[in-house]
Formats: structure tokens, C-alpha cells, sequence
């Protein structure tokens, strides 16, 4: 999709060309695009769009001010981009898939993101998805599988690692978990959650000191993650620390206290 905008904002700002550059410039980015492989319909689309393209241009002699050309482009560019949004069937099957996982309807939730990758096998986000509601149902061999994908399509995704690193950590493969999660925390952004599960798969390798290093950053960027705590407690009580141990349960016990005060206000 940011290939198709760039190619859209690009046959506007150089309004020297003429249309046949602008379809050209418009049509191999379609051809690349997996979801628009053999429907016409979209083809249409990106037709009529360079048709708007050159409209938008002032084909009278004179050149418009680049600057105003930039952002009639951006705003075509915008334009296609929800079209080419409502256009995309496998879309569909993503958000009802979400829908039925927000309200515990897992089953069906993997049965929609199942056609969302049948109707797009390279989307990577599918199967991260698909993986979600199998590790919501505990069936953590299929959630690895569908990571294994999603990570093969998008090996630079640290939400993937991080995640497939806490599925290994289900299934006792702690260091498995961690190769993944080391990874994850290279690549970045900082994340609490990744910290979190290298934290407990530090703990479960019996690793405290790295343990209470990890669960720390993870306090440090969200502080009222109680998991947190309630693990650097545990970490802290098998090094002796007991009285640090006790004040971390303390406050795991506080900010439990504030969550089901907050759940019953609302």
C-alpha cells in the first residue's frame, strides 16, 4: 500500500510527464500487489485514480504550484487507500475474526481468520492473528505453526517474535523463548510485555539476577503491571530478598485492590 501511495503522490508532483508515465508508474505497483492478482475490478480502480491523477494536473500549459499539486496528490493518494481498503475480501474476514475473539467466540475466530488466509496467503497479520486465538485456546502447537509463518513473512516483526518466544515459554522451551525474545528486544520498540516474558523465561532458567533485571524494565515502562511483580517477588524470595519480595507483592496486592475498585465504578 505505501508503494501505491508513493507511486500516486509521485504522477502528481511531476507534472511534466505525460498520462501514459503516470500509468506506468501506477500499474507495476498493482501487478505487485497479491490481492489485486486477477480481479479486474481493482484494476478498474487504479485506472480511474490516474484518470483523477491527470485531472488533478493543470494540462493547460501552465504548472501548478508544487506545492498544491503535493497535497491534491496526498489527498488522491488518501482517497484510494480507503477504496482499496474496502476492496480487500480478506479485510473482512479480519475484522469479524476480531470481533469473534473480543467476545470469547475463539472457534469461529480461527474459522475467519482461516479464510483471510485463503483469500491472502502472504498476509502476515493473519496468521499472527489466527495464532492469537489458538494460543487463547491453548492449542499451542497450531499457534507456534501460524507464527512460524507469520515470522517467515516478516522476520523484522518483534511482536511476532515476542509472542512465538512466550508460546515456547508455554510449552517449556525456555530457551527457545528466549532466542526469540532477545531478538524481539534488539529490534525494538521497547515493549513492557516483551520484557515481562523474558523476564519469566529468565525465571524459569532459574536466571534471578536476569530475571529481576528484565521484570524491572517491564515495571519501569508500565508500572501497574501486576504480573510483574508478583514474578520479581518470586525472583527476589529465591535470592533471599525477602524484604523487597514482600514490597513487591505489597504493591501487586494495591494495584489488584485499584483494578476491581475501577471494573466496579464503571
Amino acid at each position: 500500500m505505501q508503494s501505491l501511495v508513493r507511486g500516486a503522490v509521485r504522477g502528481i508532483i511531476w507534472g511534466r510527464h505525460e498520462y501514459e508515465t503516470e500509468i506506468h508508474e501506477m500499474f507495476p505497483v498493482v501487478a505487485r500487489s497479491p490481492s489485486a492478482e486477477g480481479r479486474r475490478g481493482n484494476l478498474l480502480v487504479e485506472v480511474r485514480t490516474v484518470r483523477l491523477l491527470r485531472f488533478a494536473r493543470n494540462d493547460s500549459g501552465g504548472q501548478r504550484p508544487l506545492r498544491q499539486r503535493m497535497l491534491m496528490g496526498i489527498l488522491l493518494a488518501l482517497a484510494l487507500s480507503l477504496v482499496w481498503g474496502c476492496s480487500n475480501p480478506a479485510s473482512k474476514h479480519i475484522e469479524q475474526g476480531k470481533s469473534y475473539r473480543s467476545q470469547g467466540q475463539l472457534q469461529e475466530a480461527v474459522a475467519e481468520f482461516g479464510k483471510a488466509i485463503e483469500l491472502a496467503p502472504d498476509m502476515a497479520q493473519a496468521y499472527y492473528l489466527r495464532s492469537c486465538a489458538y494460543g487463547d485456546m491453548k492449542e499451542w502447537d497450531l499457534a507456534v505453526a501460524d507464527m512460524d509463518k507469520a515470522i517467515e513473512l516478516e522476520s523484522d516483526n518483534s511482536t511476532f517474535l515476542g509472542y512465538r518466544g512466550a508460546l515456547y515459554s508455554k510449552r517449556g522451551q525456555h530457551m527457545l523463548a528466549l532466542r526469540d525474545l532477545d531478538k524481539a528486544v534488539a529490534l525494538g520498540p521497547p515493549n513492557a510485555w516483551i520484557y515481562f516474558k523474558r523476564g519469566a523465561a529468565h525465571f524459569y532458567m532459574l536466571t534471578f539476577d536476569l530475571a529481576i533485571a528484565d521484570l524491572s524494565k517491564a515495571i519501569e515502562m508500565d508500572p501497574t503491571l501486576v504480573e510483574a511483580y508478583n514474578l520479581r517477588a518470586q525472583s527476589y524470595s529465591r535470592i533471599g530478598q525477602h524484604d523487597l519480595a514482600y514490597a513487591d507483592w505489597c504493591k501487586a496486592l494495591d494495584l489488584t485492590i485499584e483494578a476491581e475498585k475501577n471494573k466496579g465504578s464503571r
